[in-house]
């Protein structure tokens, strides 16, 4: 299948975009190779658009190492027997960031994009001639390599992005060597997906130097290492996830990092009895989310954690008539403001300064509306459009509180 990646990027995303791809550049020019500077670029780009985008959550260093880490799992990049190849845990020690932490955001990223390894939109160019999958077609309701059909089938194909490129008239040879490493079988271990386990004392937390001695889950994902070790992602339970301290939840939330879930030495962890069902932890996490679903903006989200502490995270209206109640006993009227947003339609542009009288109504479009003026004219205009002009005032935080929340709701 032809890679189609683009590495066209929404206006809002491109600074964070532009700062990603400057650091996996740099990466892959000292360590790696072009083609790994390419794939990352474009597996950036499919980040950013996203809606809403990963992105806008954690930090640049993060990101950019998870994305090398996601893409050399689809090329063997930890494999000995390749070229370039390098170790998981020297990857992420040369980007300065935790092997937990990027072993955590890259699966998250092979999740979001289904991500296998050799998967063929995601495989580096010079590797397409050996990559089973890339030559993989239905012929008469049987799988087969393109390499062994028809030409005109092959021509078929290719037009419908079936396969990288028409091959040549004469094949390559077979490689060589066979993917050993890739193909190896996980090692013998006593753990299973959906054992429950228990971390032993004296393992410490990677990101936040916290004792995880005696927290509790289920294993949700098993990957053996390039060193032998085995790398286990643990689940929480419900006990552990209801005993976690909110402040580190609120600490995980605005770095991008998964409160809900660990990865871990096979080493680490013993075999334990399980405490609730798997409905337990589905209600308890999603409990806990509603709790702490702005952290990830930091003080501005926990400001807006407490406006809306008991509205649920996905119901908007009562949202807004929060919002409303909130700006009638903290808001100071009239003030003003200017607009800030480009205006296609109406009588206001970006720029225009306003005066801002009361709320005038609440609309599930637009959100909270106000009444503004410029001298005699009046208008009702939308307040996520706006920006109160007094920095250093009180309404300034509140209404930037509010935009904010609008556009990340």
């Amino acid at each position: 299948m032809p890679r189609s990646q683009s590495e066209s990027v929404p206006a809002s995303m491109q600074q964070t975009y532009a700062t990603i791809t400057g650091l996996t550049d740099a990466f892959c020019r000292e360590h790696l190779n072009g083609e790994y500077a390419a794939l990352s670029r474009q597996l950036a780009a499919a980040l950013a658009r996203k809606r809403p985008s990963p992105l806008v959550r954690g930090k640049p260093d993060i990101w950019a190492c998870a994305i090398v880490y996601a893409l050399g799992s689809v090329n063997f990049l930890f494999d000995q027997s390749q070229t370039p190849h390098m170790r998981a845990d020297e990857l992420c020690a040369r980007f300065g960031v935790s092997k937990s932490s990027a072993a955590n955001k890259a699966k998250s990223i092979r999740d979001l994009f289904e991500m296998v390894q050799m998967d063929p939109r995601w495989c580096l160019p010079s590797q397409l001639d050996n990559n089973r999958l890339a030559w993989l077609i239905q012929v008469d309701g049987s799988s087969s390599t393109a390499r062994s059909t028809p030409r005109a089938i092959q021509e078929a194909a290719y037009q419908k992005g079936l396969i990288p490129y028409l091959p040549g008239a004469k094949e390559a040879a077979s490689p060589a060597k066979s993917r050993q490493a890739g193909a190896r079988e996980n090692a013998a271990s006593r753990f299973s997906i959906g054992d429950s386990v228990v971390v032993k004392p004296g393992v410490r937390d990677p990101d936040f130097d916290i004792n995880l001695g005696g927290w509790q889950g289920r294993i949700v994902y098993l990957d053996q290492m390039d060193d032998g070790e085995v790398l286990v992602r643990i689940e929480w339970d419900g006990e552990t996830l209801n005993a976690m301290d909110p402040d580190l939840i609120d600490r995980c939330e605005e770095e991008g990092l998964d409160w809900r879930a660990m990865d871990l030495y096979a080493s680490d962890i013993e075999p334990v009895e399980p405490r609730d069902s798997v409905e337990d932890v589905a209600r308890v996490a999603h409990e806990l989310s509603e709790q702490h679903g702005w952290s990830h903006l930091g003080e501005e989200g926990r400001r807006i954690q407490k406006v809306l502490a008991d509205v649920k995270h996905d119901d908007v209206m009562a949202a807004l008539h929060t919002w409303e109640a909130y700006f009638e006993e903290n808001l100071f009227f009239p003030f003003e403001a200017v607009v800030s947003e480009y205006q296609e339609h109406g009588p206001l542009r970006s720029g225009d300064r306003v005066k801002v009288l009361h709320v005038s109504a609440v609309d599930d479009l637009y959100g909270i509306i106000v009444h503004a003026g410029i001298g005699r004219r009046r208008y009702d205009f939308p307040l996520c459009d706006l920006e109160a002009v007094d920095k250093g005032s009180p309404q300034y935080q509140i209404v930037d509180d509010y935009r904010t929340w609008f556009a990340n709701r």
